[in-house]
């Protein structure tokens, strides 16, 4: 039976995203997780170095992740900053980051006076076309998006 917690850097980090430091004469005490860094993301002290808490529990859970690595980012896949759960995080490009973002991928276009669907991919705009009504420029939009925009963990 796997152990819910592994030690890590001198902490216990708990796969349900709790990390508690060991004091000498208090013992383990639980890290608090609150937004402390301005983004709604924690920061915690690791042997001296401030590291975001998503980045520490996924480097104890994962042996291909290297903490250090600024190309492989955490994505909360329920967009909760402080849902630092392992099974909540995944590594992903920066790419596969943004497919996270909240943008509608539409927009009135008054030369024609339709809705003008686009999403981009690879740094490349893909055309969706005009739509009579904002809705269907919208399911226009969510239907590539469901095609083009899958999140693929690269570690």
């Amino acid at each position: 039976m796997e152990e819910d917690y592994c030690l890590y850097q001198g902490l216990r980090i708990y796969r349900n995203g709790d990390i508690e430091r060991k004091f000498k004469r208090l013992g383990w005490k639980k890290v608090l997780n609150t937004s402390n860094k301005g983004d709604g993301y924690n920061v915690i002290n690791v042997k001296g170095k401030c590291r975001l808490r998503h980045r520490v529990i996924v480097a104890a859970f994962n042996d291909n992740f290297n903490i250090n690595t600024p190309t492989h980012l955490i994505d909360h896949i329920d967009g909760v900053r402080l849902n630092n759960a392992y099974e909540n995080l995944r590594v992903v490009s920066h790419q596969s980051n943004t497919f996270n973002s909240n943008a509608k991928g539409y927009s009135w276009f008054q030369p024609s006076r339709k809705w003008k669907a686009t999403i981009r991919k690879d740094g490349v705009d893909k055309y969706l076309g005009l739509h009579e009504t904002e809705e269907a420029a919208r399911a226009a939009y969510l239907e590539a998006k469901a095609e083009l925009h899958v999140i693929e963990p690269i570690c």
